[in-house]
């Protein structure tokens, strides 16, 4: 019901009929009532300035807080991480293979493995300065219950980050993308660009219901151009007021 509600209000939010209500956020203004989950609306008539007003303000977060590609000067910013546009996207994308649009992607374990590698490390450097200090046989001193409490609380983080994959899981469908729990339903998508960089590795997506939302592709064992290829072939399905560049 209420996923229904935010898929039919992602049409009405950049309706040019909507009104504004205290209780209910956007509503018809032709109606007064919010959107009728069994009612196709012949009045839908798209607000193009509101459009433009939302995806202007994306842009301009984004180049206030990335570099452009094609800006990017290699030789004397290596750490600065930059944004690829949509239409650049769509130019890397041709050819590209699509299996279908139903998937689900977990976390990398690769990210758990490393920081698996480091907390031994730095484990075993504590148990050699215990033992070379010989503080191993004073369970009571600062430097054995500070070993003790790294142990276990490493090995808790360790462990719950490990099997509990429901926390980074990127889920997609013919109707939305869920990530972690929030449905963003693809007719609500305006725009969206990609992020690269020494230490990001973004998708961005502008939209209408979520306004602005990152998803941190670092976590993952895909790239942000796989999550791209979905939203291009699903978006058009359900734009009628998808902005084309």
């Amino acid at each position: 019901m209420q996923d229904q509600k935010r898929y039919l209000k992602g049409f009405c939010i950049v309706c040019s009929n909507r009104v504004l209500s205290l209780q209910e956020g956007a509503i018809c203004g032709l109606t007064n009532l919010t959107p009728k989950l069994d009612l196709k609306c012949d009045q839908f008539t798209i607000d193009n300035p509101e459009i433009t007003k939302k995806t202007n303000h994306f842009e301009s977060f984004i180049e206030h807080k990335y570099t452009h590609f094609s800006k990017k000067k290699f030789w004397s910013d290596p750490d600065t991480s930059y944004y690829i546009e949509r239409v650049e996207v769509q130019q890397r994308l041709t050819g590209f293979t699509n299996h279908g649009v139903n998937k689900k992607f977990h976390r990398n374990k690769y990210d758990i493995t490393t920081a698996t590698l480091g907390f031994l490390g730095v484990l075993f450097l504590i148990m050699y300065g215990n033992i070379k200090h010989n503080y191993a046989h004073d369970l009571k001193s600062p430097a054995m219950i500070f070993l003790i409490s790294y142990i276990i609380i490493g090995a808790l983080y360790l462990t719950y980050n490990y099997f509990n994959d429901n926390k980074y899981v990127i889920e997609t469908s013919e109707e939305y993308i869920n990530l972690n729990g929030l449905k963003i339903f693809w007719n609500s998508v305006l725009d969206y660009v990609i992020i690269e960089g020494k230490y990001e590795n973004k998708l961005i997506m502008c939209t209408s219901l979520n306004k602005i939302k990152e998803i941190d592709m670092k976590q993952f064992d895909i790239s942000p151009f796989d999550i791209a290829n979905i939203i291009e072939k699903q978006i058009n399905k359900f734009h009628p007021y998808q902005k084309k560049k």
